[in-house]
């Protein structure tokens, strides 16, 4: 026997160096291995399934770079299948989706039956954004090993991703059928449920989820959305901390806690969490567009403008980057522009891009044409009460008192606790001559907001009326309040 092939026969032997890689890697001492596989490398350089080893203790030691030489050793030795989809894993934890598929596909190529070279490149669609060779990889892959439970909970969630969780429900079915992960299974199925509207069902799975591993950064996720959707922004928020926690790289948790903080009025902190997200997710629309909004809000409107224009060129179909392009663009004085973008948002039945389109209008003085958008606007959802207050404010500013007190009313109705809707009121009463009902309005008004300079003037204006007067005497604080209005609705 020659030197070399003793080398090669003593590397290989159960008790040499690579079997004692293998025993360590899979002990977690990834150094002891990484020692044993430099062990068997050096008595057979020639060893594929040395250079293999290696590739993975690197790997599991996130020294990457040399993990990908190793592993590039190993392919180019004859271990085609097993080291190409390890090279792929190293690619996708690099953030490399495009290099993990080649990898991937070249290993579904020279091993056709594996289902997990198959699933592996629908991951690797799937961080691409390749939404339907996503699917048929992850299809492929159940119709090889039907038996394994996690392919069919990886398909559902592809599913639900596409806009199928009709067939997502069927996949976390049999997942379940099959009795393996199955708080992964009703997570998933919470999703699925989710994305169907059922969202006390969808709530069930979750809790299910939870009963069976609490520590399912998946099922808290989830809940977060539930809550968040409920208008339960603290629960929402403890149920997103608790998935960020459990997963600190989701960028779909930090999201969620962007979103729930915008909700409760704090911006700056929203968009602290949201620069999170976009770190761990930088191309997702979801994220520009909520930066966006988080922007707008700390009067920051020209990087606004710039998250909601990469929201609206990662997804040109979302109407709601388009709205909210507008209204940056309105809030910086262009407000020709912003009907321009408007163009075709305001057809889906969309109250935002009414309400916006409302806004430009009224920003280039056609008054008449922003009381139009602004009832269309509470055509399309009637619960919103800054569409009734806007209308109502332009209206009395158009002399028309009778209707816009009749907007205002329903304004109050749907928000009692809003002092600017009391002093606009108190406005439309006095310009219909019920002097004494718009000062009680207007003493209401400084009750609600009793630190407000604008709302204290108006009533010091009214309260100086020896006669029924209308608006049209208080010229400056229309616009304002106007202003007021869309800024600072109910605050």
């Amino acid at each position: 026997m020659g030197a070399s092939a003793a080398g090669a026969g003593a590397a290989a032997a159960s008790g040499g160096p690579i079997g004692r890689g293998d025993r360590a890697l899979m002990s977690g001492d990834a150094e002891g291995a990484l020692a044993a596989y430099d062990e068997a490398v050096r008595l057979d350089p020639g060893s594929a399934e040395a250079h293999s080893g290696r590739g993975r203790a690197l790997h599991d030691l996130d020294r990457k770079e040399e993990a990908l030489a190793a592993l590039d050793a190993a392919v180019g030795l004859g271990r085609d299948h097993d080291s190409l989809l390890e090279r792929g894993i190293v690619h996708m934890s690099l953030s490399q989706p495009d290099l993990a598929a080649r990898d991937f596909g070249a290993a579904a190529a020279r091993r056709p039956g594996s289902a997990e070279a198959h699933f592996l490149l629908g991951a690797a669609y799937k961080d691409m954004g390749r939404t339907k060779k996503a699917l048929a990889s992850l299809a492929r892959a159940v119709r090889l090993d039907p038996g394994e439970a996690r392919l069919r909970i990886a398909h559902g969630r592809m599913l639900v991703n596409a806009g199928l969780p009709r067939r997502a429900l069927a996949e976390f079915g049999a997942a379940l059928r099959l009795g393996g992960a199955a708080a992964e299974a009703h997570a998933g199925r919470g999703h699925a449920l989710l994305a169907r509207g059922r969202r006390r069902g969808a709530m069930a799975a979750f809790d299910r989820a939870l009963r069976i591993d609490p520590g399912s950064d998946e099922a808290h996720l989830g809940r977060g959305i539930v809550l968040l959707g409920a208008g339960r922004h603290e629960e929402a928020l403890g149920a997103f901390d608790r998935a960020a926690r459990l997963d600190p790289k989701s960028a779909d948790a930090r999201l969620g806690t962007g979103v729930a903080l915008l909700e409760t009025g704090r911006p700056e902190e929203a968009l602290e969490s949201l620069d999170g997200a976009a770190a761990l997710h930088p191309g997702g629309a979801a994220v520009r567009f909520y930066r966006g909004k988080a922007l707008l809000g700390l009067g920051r409107t020209g990087e606004a403008l710039e998250a909601f224009d990469g929201a609206a060129a990662a997804d040109p179909g979302d109407a709601a980057a388009v709205v909210g392009r507008a209204v940056a663009l309105g809030e910086m004085g262009r407000h020709e522009e912003a009907l321009e973008a408007l163009d075709g948002a305001e057809g889906r039945d969309r109250w935002d891009a009414s309400f916006a389109r409302g806004d430009a209008l009224y920003g280039l003085g056609r008054r008449e044409d922003a009381a139009a958008a602004y009832a269309r606007a509470a055509r399309i959802n009637p619960g919103i009460p800054e569409s009734h207050y806007n209308l109502g404010v332009v209206l009395v500013s158009l002399s028309r008192a009778a209707e816009g007190l009749e907007a205002l009313d329903e304004a109050a109705r749907l928000d009692p606790d809003s002092g600017h809707v009391a002093c606009w009121r108190g406005m439309a009463l006095a310009d219909l001559g019920r002097l004494g009902d718009a000062l009680g309005e207007m003493e209401r008004a400084v009750r609600l907001e009793p630190d407000d300079e604008g709302i204290a003037s108006a009533r010091s204006a009214l309260q100086r009326a020896e006669r029924s007067v209308g608006v049209d005497r208080w010229p400056n604080l229309v616009r304002d309040w106007q202003r007021r209005g869309r800024l600072d609705f109910g605050a």
